[in-house]
């Protein structure tokens, strides 16, 4: 086997190089900093190390750009001034020695691996000598080898083909015209039952009389025709053997020519084809028995208790069962291809092609749900679901699925959600109850700050004379705060009322920053701490404003509730927003409260469970509701120093769309 030309390590990728030249600075430096009140010297001597180990791996351009990272991290951290490129004249000397001795090391450590790469490639071209010349050595031992096992297998062929010929029940022939010999293999000897060892050579007149005495004018006319014009021949005809038995043969034969065009000579096989006559026999029999199956299966699909159908694997219509047909209304030649999309209801017909087209070129399992028009152009809910039906080569034949009214499901869906709806206006209420201290604060705030501007504006203009400019300084500050108060409000309001949701696309720190302002009192009065640490820039989300502020507040409500009763350490609640994979925001909260026991982390998003004494256990349950619904997952886990951390994530609105 010949030697690799090299080893991994003498050439690695350029990228690699540097990567490692950085990443070894950027060790020693750690490492200096962590040493240098314990050890004096020892940020030369890493830097050192660093850079003969990136010169010694990656050759001299990756060393000296670990002596330059070296001599500046070096300048900065550990020569006066410290922390700063400049430099004083005092520290030159230290400055210049230290370059020079990295610059040094630098070359040192290149020339070796120079003068180790060099041994490396003459000790290859070496090898790759010897290599070759063992490769011509063993061409010869090839080429010799070759020879006597080709002198082998042509003395094994001839076994071969008779064997061949033995286990296919097919035997060879030639006829040589002008002598009218006949040369026959063993095994057409045995076809036609003459004994190959002792008999007599065979003929074509010998051969006619084993022929079937119903078929021998026949089989007489091909052959005489086909040799007078020179054609090919295959036709199918009978033997009667000696034994009694009869066997069907497939003959089969073509011209030889000589170079003037004169046919000398036919070739050809005789194939004993009676097992498989017997087959297709059986064949047809069974196919007949298919067809009374299928007409079965046929009577049992169109009497299943639901609409079932069947999809070529182009994604086309092939079959509705008559259920189908008799809830839509249309005929079999009306639903084929995608005909079947004249009963979607136009809302759903673009949305639900598009999915089943995902889902063909998924090639996997799906469903959807859309509605379909019934023959007496009611339109009813039905769910579609998909599964792919594959060959032994897991490619996709067909597709088979079924539609099931949900109808009622919907009805009682909608229902549910008018009620889960209605509860969560409820916990809004609620919410809105506890801060009312904050609410009223947040309101007064403007309200006196237009007190005060409107009575400095009076003052102004009370002068003689009046000072126009600071009374309308004076009465843009009273516009300002009267918008911060109508905002407040507008933002009360929409908690309070009882409204649809209408989602929209927003920015989620935008939505943290509006609860904050609500509900900052109620963590002033409890001595709570607040650290936001947001995102910039975060990709919009599509969501219902009013729904995921109720969940922040009443995320940010339990949390200043469970630190109310905390003493000895500081009652903190930091939020935290940033982007995650795939195409997510995750919003973060943490606090240092009472934490969450192990024993009921899984139940507290529970309905109706609680540990408080006046709580009704809905309300971490209905921010799930409302993530959830939003295409996200909300969780918590108790904080190992203390305190519990409520985690939930949304979809970015690009996935959503994409989705």
């Amino acid at each position: 086997m010949a030697k690799p030309d090299r080893i991994w390590w003498s050439h690695p990728p350029a990228i690699l190089t540097y990567g490692i030249a950085t990443v070894s600075i950027a060790g020693a430096l750690m490492t200096a900093r962590w040493l240098e009140d314990h050890l004096v010297g020892a940020p030369v001597a890493l830097f050192l190390c660093a850079i003969m180990l990136s010169a010694w791996f990656g050759g001299s351009r990756p060393g000296l750009l670990a002596a330059a990272l070296s001599f500046l991290s070096f300048k900065y951290y550990f020569v006066a001034p410290a922390y700063s490129l400049s430099v004083d004249i005092d520290q030159a000397p230290r400055l210049l020695l230290f370059a020079m001795s990295a610059l040094f090391v630098w070359s040192l450590s290149s020339a070796q691996r120079r003068t180790s790469e060099t041994l490396r490639r003459a000790r290859d071209e070496l090898d790759v000598t010897v290599q070759e010349l063992k490769r011509l050595n063993e061409a010869l031992l090839i080429e010799n080898a070759e020879r006597n096992r080709a002198e082998e297998v042509l003395r094994r062929s001839e076994a071969f083909l008779a064997e061949a010929q033995r286990i296919s029940r097919t035997g060879s022939w030639s006829w040589n015209i002008p002598t009218r010999k006949v040369t026959w293999s063993a095994e057409h000897y045995r076809i036609f039952g003459f004994d190959a060892a002792g008999g007599p050579e065979p003929t074509l007149k010998s051969v006619l009389k084993r022929v079937h005495p119903e078929d021998r004018p026949l089989v007489r006319q091909i052959l005489e025709g086909s040799i007078r014009v020179g054609w090919q021949f295959t036709f199918e005809f009978r033997a009667a053997l000696p034994d009694g038995s009869t066997t069907n043969l497939l003959a089969t034969g073509r011209p030889l020519s000589k170079d003037s065009g004169e046919i000398d000579e036919y070739i050809g096989t005789t194939v004993d084809i009676t097992e498989r006559k017997r087959g297709e026999v059986e064949l047809a029999k069974a196919f007949s028995e298919l067809k009374k199956s299928e007409a079965q299966l046929r009577t049992i699909i169109d009497t299943i208790p639901t609409q079932a159908w069947c999809w070529l694997a182009d994604g086309s219509s092939e079959f509705q069962n008559q259920r189908w047909l008799d809830y839509t209304g249309l005929s079999t030649e009306e639903t084929r291809g995608w005909g079947w999309t004249k009963a979607l209801h136009p809302e759903d017909a673009e949305r639900c092609i598009n999915k089943w087209r995902k889902i063909h070129a998924s090639e996997l399992a799906g469903e959807t749900e859309a509605r379909f028009r019934r023959f007496d152009g009611e339109y009813r809910w039905f769910l579609m679901r998909v599964v792919p039906l594959r060959d032994e080569h897991g490619d996709i034949i067909k597709w088979y699925g079924t539609n099931t009214d949900i109808q009622d499901l919907k009805r009682s869906e909608d229902a549910l959600r008018n009620t889960q709806s209605e509860l969560a206006r409820v916990a809004r209420l609620t919410t809105m109850g506890e801060l009312t201290a904050s609410i009223a604060h947040e309101v007064n705030q403007p309200l006196g700050a237009i007190v005060a501007n409107g009575e400095a504006g009076l003052r102004w203009l009370r002068r003689d004379p009046p000072d126009l400019d600071r009374v309308h300084v004076s009465m843009e500050a009273m516009i300002g705060d009267g918008n911060r108060a109508s905002a407040v409000i507008s933002r009360i309001r929409g908690l309070a009322k009882k409204a649809s949701s209408q989602k929209a696309l927003m920015d989620i720190n935008d939505v943290i920053q509006e609860v904050i302002l609500l509900v900052e009192r109620e963590m002033q009065v409890h001595v709570v701490s607040l650290r936001l640490d947001l995102a910039p820039t975060l990709p919009p989300v599509l969501g219902d404003r009013v729904a995921l502020q109720q969940v922040i507040i009443n995320l940010i409500m339990n949390s200043v509730e469970a630190m109310s009763t905390v003493t000895g350490r500081p009652r903190a609640l930091a939020i935290f927003s940033q982007p995650a994979e795939p195409a997510e925001v995750i919003v973060t909260l943490r606090d240092t409260g009472v934490g969450i026991d192990a024993a009921i982390a899984d139940r507290i998003f529970d309905p109706f469970f609680t540990t408080k004494f006046n709580g009704i256990g809905m309300g971490l349950s209905i921010c799930r509701s409302i993530i959830e619904a939003h295409g996200g997952r909300l969780g918590a886990s108790p904080n190992v120093s203390g305190g519990a951390t409520f985690r939930f994530t949304l979809p970015l609105a690009e996935r959503i769309s994409h989705d």
